[in-house]
């Protein structure tokens, strides 16, 4: 019975410190940093090196508002996917045949194996679709759509 009453009292302090820093700008900021942290050097370094990798073999150009070549791709360095488990990611634009989809994914599938890296999410969409905001030409993206998404572990 003492332990049913000391987690519901545990819960509820929960629940007040999640209201009050989702609530109280300064600390929301705190409270989602602790939650998403940001990647280490060494995750940077692993994705670095796959990054480029990419680059050699397949021609992928970085994908950025001003860049029209296609195929193309983005990265981010050790994102947290869900609130534990630590995942680089791939996006990748223009590569709508499977047999090439599947190429990159066996070569990250060798790539991960021969160094031990985090696991990576790669998901693949039909083009980029960025919103520009000026002539400039920065802007958003728009909805994208996804033909694939896995993870290799």
């Amino acid at each position: 019975m003492k332990i049913s009453r000391l987690l519901f009292v545990l819960l509820g302090m929960l629940g007040i410190l999640c209201v009050f820093t989702l609530t109280v700008p300064q600390f929301r900021f705190v409270f989602l940093r602790l939650l998403v942290a940001e990647p280490t050097e060494q995750e940077v370094a692993e994705l670095m090196r796959l990054r480029i990798e990419l680059q050699r073999l397949y021609g992928l150009a970085e994908a950025t508002p001003g860049n029209t070549n296609s195929p193309s791709f983005s990265w981010r360095a050790g994102a947290a996917d869900g609130v534990l488990e630590r995942r680089h990611q791939l996006r990748l634009y223009g590569l709508t045949r499977q047999d090439k989809q599947d190429e990159i994914i066996s070569f990250v599938r060798a790539y991960k194996h021969e160094n031990d890296t985090n696991p990576v999410r790669i998901r693949f969409y039909r083009s980029e679709n960025w919103i520009y905001t000026n002539a400039l030409g920065s802007g958003y993206r728009g909805d994208e759509k996804l033909l694939r998404s896995i993870v290799v572990k």
